[in-house]
């Protein structure tokens, strides 16, 4: 199986080898297989959709390749003993390289009814790794290697018998030396030595043949074959293989199935004796089998509506669209700087509140005098208690008290109208959140665009590559035109170049999530996890939009106007303030006053217009607001509505393109049955195969759009959330109506 891969689909084959070669097909779990490759369910069906389409794959993986190496050890250039020998040894090598492939192979062929899904497929396998020895043992016959005495399907299925033996063989050798105390086996035999006795054969001239030729070292192993097979069976059954009791070749077609390679004719081949010994050398011609092309086994139509990215989901550690926005919001600068205005106006809000209480202060005064002494025309020196009977230093302390007790309501407005400040600046703050998520939800949904998308391109690579190794072989064949093999490589060309500007856009995208985020790019997987709406839901969009942050935002603003023109207003009123002031001490005391109390009234009369100026223009500045709010809100409808025809048309899209996706994957299939039969050329099947995975691009980009949609739906009608630990994911409740 190699080394362990990060490859979550090679994961799943090797889990699935090691435990259907073990345990089989019904002793094994989808639980057990999933635990085994370290990924969760959903990624199994992903993948191979089930159990079963895992099993498949891994059976078509084993003969697939069985057929290739026998191919690759057996070209037409060698002779036909050496391709005889050669097959034996490289399957051989094959069995020791990958015993849990090949047990699996036999696994399959002697389990009985109910060990193996009822849908499996591997019928047309076996006839391509047969027909193909068939076709070897057909140019022996023409060459002269091989007698005539026997049909050219008895010595196909005597040869495959031995080819059977050498694989099990190979496979139950090491467990039963292992055991303790080990089984002894009979030596095994070198490849050369059994196409040897396949072809001297071991019946002596005195046995006569059913036909009633006499062997002059032509093949007689029917015997020997059944002893080897039996044997070879036998101990791999042994070995903890289910068996139900089955015929020695079992795991061989029926051979009214086989085509062979060429008819044998008539006047070269001794007519078969009556009765039931008789062996025939006809076989009944069937409808074309002929293979499925390359490019067709590494798709899965039935992903046809799956997301590309829908594995994404299961991985833990990758991040939802939430918590990038939550990374987000603790390094985004724009919100720190709306935080501090609104630090600042809560500050501006506790000055205008202090302006309602009265002020206290305390003071002392600590004087001292100077006098002039005429009689020594100098000056007095500080500490002198006294210069011609004067004091030269004096002391007081006393606390004062001022109150406004009236000035038109001016410092209440004044209050009202920081408070409003606040307010506005608080949903300006839930507006730049809900416009950083929608930010963030552009860059997140083109990540994953970009990376739906490479996942299909790859897909599409992949099948064109298959596609240009299968025009090569037909064009070796004579069966295609070079010019097809040109244009299968230029669709290849395209193809990657294709996906390398999708590789540059991805990069790019996650770029500007990194810089969001502020985690590098390479160390960061995204997945999907948002919720579409329901259509009362959708309603309830429509029916908040008067309540965005924005909306609220403006609507503060009105009312800080609407308390700044009361504000200019009050400057008319008289303003009345209360003052006292208490004396503590005095030294000298000069008076009998320990304290005084001043009521003190002021009122403009005249002051050029300035404060009827001053309410002129705040009384403006309130209209300009209520315009500005009736604006905003009709703009805020309008978004929302906007946003609802847009989410609307997308979604309307994605299902219109997820029908057109499953009719594309009907198509392939139907192209593929089609191939099959004869009826269309390979090219048809691998254009059918392009539109169903541009069809499968088309339902990934819509469906991405449509939930950037959703969220430009989300704020436009301000239903995000309004801070860093919301949920901006949370739906609206739908609306109810009163009975």
């Amino acid at each position: 199986m190699g080394k362990p891969t990060s490859d979550p689909r090679q994961r799943l084959l090797d889990a699935g080898l090691k435990l259907f070669a073990n345990r089989g097909y019904a002793g094994t779990a989808v639980q057990d297989i999933t635990e085994e490759a370290r990924v969760t369910k959903p990624t199994l069906y992903y993948y191979f959709k089930n159990k079963e389409g895992l099993f498949q794959a891994l059976v078509d993986q084993a003969m697939d390749e069985r057929l290739r190496l026998m191919q690759k050890a057996a070209p037409p250039e060698k002779t036909t003993i050496d391709q005889l020998t050669d097959i034996i040894a490289t399957l051989t090598d094959f069995a020791r390289r990958q015993p849990d492939l090949l047990r699996l192979t036999f696994a399959i062929a002697f389990a009985a009814d109910g060990e193996y899904p009822s849908g499996f497929k591997k019928h047309a396998k076996m006839r391509a790794s047969f027909q193909f020895i068939s076709g070897i043992i057909q140019n022996g016959l023409d060459r002269g290697v091989l007698s005539r005495a026997y049909s050219i399907m008895e010595l196909t299925q005597s040869y495959f018998h031995l080819v059977q033996h050498s694989i099990a063989i190979t496979i139950i050798e090491p467990k039963f030396r292992r055991l303790k105390p080990p089984i002894p086996l009979p030596p095994r035999m070198e490849p050369k030595r059994i196409v040897e006795l396949f072809l001297g054969g071991a019946a002596g001239s005195k046995v006569p043949l059913a036909n009633g030729i006499h062997p002059r070292r032509t093949v007689r192993l029917t015997k020997a074959i059944a002893l080897m097979a039996g044997l070879g069976l036998s101990l791999l059954a042994a070995n903890g293989q289910t068996t139900n009791a089955p015929s020695a070749d079992t795991n061989l077609p029926p051979a009214a199935n086989v085509v062979p390679s060429a008819p044998t004719s008539p006047a070269t081949e001794p007519a078969p004796a009556a009765g039931p010994a008789s062996v025939t050398n006809s076989a009944p011609v069937l409808s074309d089998v002929r293979p499925i092309p390359l490019a067709v086994k590494a798709s899965h139509p039935e992903l046809a509506t799956v997301s590309p990215i829908a594995d994404n989901a299961r991985d833990p550690h990758a991040l939802d669209l939430q918590t990038c926005f939550q990374l987000t919001a603790i390094r985004d600068d724009s919100l720190k700087i709306s935080m501090e205005d609104i630090e600042i106006a809560r500050a501006q809000l506790s000055q205008s509140i202090a302006a309602l209480w009265p002020t206290f202060t305390v003071n002392n005064q600590q004087q001292f005098l100077h006098y002039r002494n005429p009689a020594l025309g100098g000056f007095s020196i500080l500490g002198n208690s006294t210069i011609t009977g004067n004091r030269n230093y004096t002391s007081q302390s006393n606390v004062t008290m001022s109150y406004t007790l009236f000035n038109g309501g001016q410092n209440w407005n004044t209050v009202g109208a920081s408070s409003a400040a606040v307010a506005a600046k608080r949903q300006t703050l839930a507006r730049d959140y809900q416009t950083i998520y929608q930010d963030v939800a552009q860059a997140f949904y083109n990540v994953l665009q970009y990376e739906g998308d490479m996942t299909i391109q790859a897909d599409l690579i992949d099948a064109l590559k298959a596609r240009v190794d299968d025009l090569k072989d037909r064009v070796n064949l004579g069966r295609s035109r070079p010019s097809e093999l040109l244009q299968a490589r230029t669709d290849l060309a395209n193809s990657k170049v294709t996906y390398e500007s999708q590789r540059g856009s991805l990069n790019a995208a996650k770029e500007t999530v990194a810089f969001y985020i502020g985690i590098p790019a390479a160390q960061f997987q995204l997945k999907e996890t948002q919720k579409f709406p329901s259509a009362a839901q959708l309603e309830a969009y429509v029916q908040q939009s008067g309540t965005r942050p924005d909306v609220l935002s403006q609507l503060e603003s009105l009312r800080q106007a609407e308390r700044n023109l009361s504000v200019a207003q009050g400057e008319l009123w008289p303003t009345i303030t209360a003052s006292g002031d208490f004396l503590a001490s005095q030294d000298p005391a000069s008076n009998q006053i320990d304290a005084t109390m001043t009521l003190e009234a002021s009122m403009p009369i005249f002051d050029g217009g300035l404060i009827a100026g001053q309410i002129h223009q705040n009384h403006e500045m309130v209209r300009q607001s209520r315009l500005n709010v009736e604006q905003l809100k009709r703009t805020a409808d309008q978004d929302t509505r906007t946003a609802y025809a847009n989410f609307d048309a997308s979604i309307a899209q994605v299902l219109v393109l997820r029908e057109a996706a499953t009719l594309a994957a009907k198509n392939f299939e139907a192209q593929v049955d089609d191939y099959r039969r004869g009826v269309v050329a390979n090219l048809d099947v691998l254009t059918a195969l392009q539109d169903y995975q541009t069809a499968r691009i088309q339902l990934h980009n819509a469906n991405m759009q449509a939930r950037l949609d959703l969220i430009n739906l989300h704020v436009a009608a301000g239903t995000a959330a309004r801070g860093p630990n919301a949920n901006n994911q949370a739906l609206p409740k739908p609306a109810t109506t009163a009975p």
